[in-house]
């Protein structure tokens, strides 16, 4: 599968790499006469609306032969059944969408994402002639990614043809967008308002970025503040271990991808 999906969705990819790209892309914007234009699509219910013979498909192409098989008998036959008021209503089958709760669910989600990624592309440029945005995928997070000379003249168009076209694409492999979740965001440098835009959980200005962490982490640690008093008489290894694993992860959270100065280090 590693061969089939993107750079950004392999293996031992996290949050912090799909960060990362987005200050590197900020730090080229800023550098040199560019813009950057970022069109944040965001999936509603995305794992129950999966295509399983599309998703077959798929899987036929880049498995072999008894992992095929073995996939195919995990989406057969399923039923799904609703809780109302604590009590189980009666089962119906379930023809759409992977099992959440299985491990192998998020990897086969990909996979059918990457398929209809990939028939964006190829629609894209043999219909418009647009081969230059990149994406930056995690899981079902994604932005599509538009770079512009600012010496050129900026046609907005551009843009609408790609939501316009994702929208007709995603609608065929049913896949919904939210529509009121989709971001904008152009990155060059006589704007700040891109500072402002967060991406798996980080605002792209690392400054911005740090603040919004500290306050957090000051958050989380004050709504304990029952365990770091004496009446629960804790030791002190212990309440070190208890910061380290309920308060630090929220601090630190992506801190690879920050920028810091020597003041901010201190």
């Amino acid at each position: 599968m590693e061969n089939f999906l993107d750079a950004s969705q392999s293996r031992g990819r996290g949050t912090a790499d799909a960060v990362w790209a987005h200050r590197f892309i900020i730090s080229k914007a800023l550098k040199f006469q560019t813009k950057f234009k970022i069109l944040g699509i965001d999936l509603s219910k995305a794992f129950d609306t999966v295509n399983r013979n599309k998703l077959m498909q798929l899987i036929e192409q880049i498995l072999d032969p008894d992992s095929v098989k073995l996939i195919s008998q995990l989406l057969a036959n399923t039923t799904n059944q609703v809780r109302i008021i604590g009590v189980l209503g009666e089962s119906f089958p379930s023809i759409i969408g992977v099992p959440q709760g299985n491990a192998l669910s998020p990897i086969l989600f990909i996979i059918y994402l990457q398929g209809a990624l990939n028939e964006l592309s190829a629609k894209l440029e043999w219909k418009y002639g647009i081969n230059e945005v990149f994406r930056i995928i995690y899981a079902d997070d994604m932005d599509l990614i538009e770079e512009i000379e600012l010496n050129e003249n900026d046609n907005i168009s551009t843009q609408n043809i790609i939501e316009n076209e994702v929208n007709i694409v995603f609608e065929q492999w049913n896949l919904k967008m939210n529509l009121d979740k989709t971001e904008y965001t152009e990155i060059y440098k006589k704007t700040n308002a891109w500072k402002t835009t967060k991406t798996l959980g980080s605002l792209l200005d690392c400054n911005a970025d740090i603040k919004n962490r500290k306050q957090k982490a000051e958050h989380a640690f004050n709504s304990l503040w029952r365990l770091w008093k004496k009446q629960y008489n804790l030791t002190v290894a212990t309440k070190v271990k208890l910061y380290n694993a309920l308060i630090k992860p929220i601090l630190l959270y992506n801190c690879s991808t920050w920028a810091l100065t020597k003041t901010q280090e201190y």
